[in-house]
């Protein structure tokens, strides 16, 4: 199993090319937006220097947000670019599923990062399976989110690099298992074409967020 993970999501751009169960991995933490003019040059980089390349992949991983909309235009494009010319499937790594992977509390998980305008991407988990969708929301809307999901299944824990006002419990993340993720998923066939590689952006239209907030109401 060979696979190439790219993350552009963030601030940071992350890579790891997987082969013979080594993991051979380029991480820096803040490239100030500079995908664009970096990411090429890392992973050519990277895969030089463990004698890997294109080829000889066999699956190309991105994560596909929610986060920033340019950084993950730029992954896709990327991905699927490779996996077009080389004939290979793509796996789509959702940002908030995979910062709840590795959470060892057993139950519902609301994973959450920042988005923008003092808003949040969540989602809510109940270990492999997505309960809900990525949406961005107001910390009121949040607030809703979590009451709810209590008042449903009873509990509910908070995956967050960081504080929530009016949130007790916060679990912090540990730094994304991306290989592990992508390994398991590779395992049990979760990959695609090239052309179903798309972003989740995490926004609702206006009527989705009316619908999404009655919900929430009721």
């Amino acid at each position: 199993m060979k696979l190439l993970i790219i993350d552009t999501s963030s601030d940071a751009l992350y890579i790891a090319a997987m082969a013979e169960n080594k993991d051979y991995v380029f991480y820096n933490k803040d490239l100030n937006k500079k995908h664009s003019e970096t990411l090429l040059f890392h992973l050519n980089k990277l895969l030089s220097e463990n004698n890997l390349k294109l080829d000889c992949l066999d699956c190309f991983c991105c994560v596909v947000g929610p986060g920033s909309f340019t950084g993950i235009r730029i992954g896709i494009t990327t991905m699927r670019a490779f996996a077009q010319v080389y004939d290979r499937p793509v796996m789509s790594v959702n940002s908030l599923q995979l910062a709840a992977y590795n959470v060892k509390e057993k139950g519902f998980v609301i994973s959450v990062k920042d988005a923008i305008r003092d808003k949040y991407y969540a989602a809510v988990y109940n270990g492999e399976e997505e309960i809900i969708s990525a949406n961005m929301y107001t910390l009121q809307e949040l607030s809703k989110l979590k009451e709810k999901i209590i008042e449903d299944y009873g509990k509910a824990y908070i995956v967050y690099d960081g504080e929530i006002a009016g949130f007790d419990g916060i679990i912090k993340p540990p730094f994304p298992d991306y290989c592990g993720y992508c390994r398991d998923k590779m395992k049990r066939g979760l990959v695609t074409s090239y052309n179903n590689l798309t972003p989740v952006y995490g926004a609702l239209s206006q009527a989705e967020r009316l619908y999404e907030n009655k919900k929430l109401d009721e």
